[in-house]
């Protein structure tokens, strides 16, 4: 199907080099699309144009910066 947004959590979102390969070939199929994939890995989600952060369901950084400091 072409969904308009696409998720996808802890699809390879492990730190080896396959997770690394399959995340390298989901993003070139889902170029365009929106895509938000949930990982536990900070170094993963830094791969993503854009990253939000949670703690307990706050967030608590969003592309790498605190919300609070502006």
């Amino acid at each position: 199907k072409n969904a308009a947004v696409t998720i996808l959590d802890d699809v390879a979102a492990g730190s080896g080099d396959d997770d690394a390969a399959l995340r390298r070939r989901l993003m070139i199929l889902l170029e365009g699309r929106t895509v938000l994939f949930g990982t536990s890995h900070l170094n993963v989600a830094a791969e993503f144009e854009h990253s939000v952060e949670l703690d307990q369901g706050r967030v608590v950084r969003v592309d790498g910066r605190d919300p609070a400091a502006g």
